[in-house]
């Protein structure tokens, strides 16, 4: 499975490029946007086709309450400090409530946990950072053990790196840096990873 996530800032035309990997066939999206204000997030998904809506998830409590009831979105992450800040961000009572749930892990055995609690777990950092400087990967050669449920390996993933973590015991592959590095050749850099993964899964 692969996941994109967004680049944190703004980028130009962002809504009309995530209907490109949409229609490219990306079948989630974490929508992660830094300090930037609720109507940068509205105006985004605002462009995205109606049809595609349900491929995003969202995170923290304003954008549930803010995006997730203007445009009907399902999908939620949380990262490590909502999980274990308010009781009613747990994954149990927002599955109740009709979410689909992704989480963030920064160490393997909280990763197996959760994977038997969240749709999709992110896993990281795997490899060094391609977004961010003097973010080292700290998993590489780490296998994961048999588990249930999709650990998605995060930080540094580009295609080429998809047979070690498939030999790893990923289910999944989550890309940021290697798709906003050029807004414009995202889609296109979709459909390449996407090969690479059908590739590296049939080795």
């Amino acid at each position: 499975m692969l996941v994109v996530v967004t680049a944190s800032g703004a980028v130009p035309e962002e809504g009309r490029i995530l209907n490109q990997l949409f229609e490219a066939g990306l079948q989630w999206l974490y929508f992660r946007k830094l300090g930037l204000p609720l109507r940068y997030g509205s105006k985004v998904i605002s462009a995205v086709d109606p049809a595609f809506r349900n491929r995003i998830a969202i995170r923290t409590a304003a954008d549930r309450e803010n995006l997730a009831d203007r445009f009907g979105l399902h999908r939620v992450h949380l990262t490590e400090t909502d999980r274990s800040t308010c009781a009613s961000n747990s994954p149990e009572v927002l599955k109740k409530a009709g979410r689909e749930i992704s989480t963030a892990c920064h160490r393997i055995n909280d990763a197996l946990a959760m994977a038997r609690r969240a749709h999709l777990v992110f896993l990281s950092p795997v490899f060094d950072s391609i977004s961010k400087t003097d973010h080292p990967g700290r998993l590489e050669g780490k296998a994961l053990p048999p588990h249930k449920g999709n650990i998605i390996a995060l930080s540094g993933v580009m295609p080429h790196r998809f047979p070690k973590l498939i030999a790893g015991g990923y289910n999944g592959a989550a890309m940021l840096g290697y798709i906003w590095q050029c807004p414009e050749l995202a889609a296109k850099r979709f459909k390449t990873a996407q090969q690479a993964w059908k590739n590296a899964l049939t080795v």
